[in-house]
């Protein structure tokens, strides 16, 4: 007799080509191509176009497509405080002489007509 074997490649693709390459994947599982996740080299998952004899059990029974998790509300922030803007109660500092200022003696600085002067 003749004996027929059906072997299915399943396509590889890595997290990388599935975010860089996400619509030509997607329309491929539309077309009933199935592929092997893989992550750092591992397996990872199998995506396969659903199959709604196979798949129902996922679903809830009152649900024909999968929901997300309903989304938190965002709270509302209190108003902000005002503060008066105005004198302020610290000591400002003295300035300071430890500036630059012009030098007539020959030194490294001179040809910026600079010196460095510590008090």
């Amino acid at each position: 007799g003749f004996l027929s074997t059906l072997v299915y490649v399943m396509k590889i693709v890595s997290m990388k080509q599935l975010r860089q390459k996400f619509s030509p994947i997607r329309k491929a599982i539309d077309k009933g191509e199935s592929f092997l996740l893989m992550y750092r080299s591992k397996p990872l998952a199998v995506i396969r176009p659903y199959q709604a004899g196979k798949d129902i059990h996922l679903l809830s029974p009152q649900e024909e497509t999968p929901s997300l998790p309903e989304e938190e509300k965002l709270r509302t922030l209190p108003e902000p405080k005002k503060i008066a803007i105005g004198e302020t109660k610290t000591k400002q500092l003295p300035p300071t002489d430890d500036v630059l200022i012009p030098e007539k003696t020959g030194s490294p600085l001179n040809k910026f007509k600079l010196k460095k002067v510590f008090v």
